[in-house]
């Protein structure tokens, strides 16, 4: 999997160094409530897996990326693209409270997005599903670029019991900076 970097961010596999702060993010509710996939709580073994699973080449080497600090390389949070049934991409991520209000999940999906329809020629569109709940997630995807396209269901609720999901979409295209 190719490392992707910007001025203050790098977009990796995880490593063991990540363990203790996937831990600590993954079991902050403010994050957990959100997301579907993680368990919660969040144990070292679910941490030990995912690192071992996003270094696998998934996704036409695109899957799951930690968001590090290029400095410190600290984790910052998570981004992934997905393409499960091989027609449509996902994007999905989620940042460490620690680093809330910054930037980084901004430059980091910009920069991933940038990166995939850059490397994949046949790639149209990339979709994302945030819980209608999650504003600042809505409000991110909104900053980026992509176009809100309704309300859709997921087969899977969220730590909150929701299956009810904002649509969004980005179509190839420049991304608002």
């Amino acid at each position: 999997m190719t490392i992707i970097e910007t001025p203050r961010l790098r977009l990796r596999p995880g490593h063991d160094g990540d363990i203790d702060d996937l831990v600590e993010g993954l079991n902050d509710w403010s994050v957990a409530q959100w997301l579907i996939m993680p368990p919660y709580p969040y144990g070292r073994e679910d941490a030990a897996a995912f690192i071992g699973w996003s270094r696998e080449a998934r996704y036409d080497g695109f899957g799951h990326r930690i968001i590090a600090d290029r400095r410190s390389d600290r984790l910052l949070g998570c981004v992934g693209l997905f393409n499960e049934d091989g027609a449509q991409w996902e994007l999905g991520y989620w940042i460490a409270r620690h680093s809330r209000r910054q930037g980084f999940a901004s430059e980091a999906l910009r920069r991933l997005l940038a990166h995939a329809f850059g490397h994949a020629p046949k790639l149209a569109a990339v979709c994302a599903y945030p819980d209608p709940g999650n504003t600042a997630s809505c409000a991110l995807l909104e900053q980026i670029g992509f176009q809100p396209r309704g309300i859709g269901v997921t087969g899977k609720p969220n730590k909150l019991g929701r299956t009810k999901v904002s649509v969004y979409e980005l179509p190839r295209g420049p991304l608002l900076l």
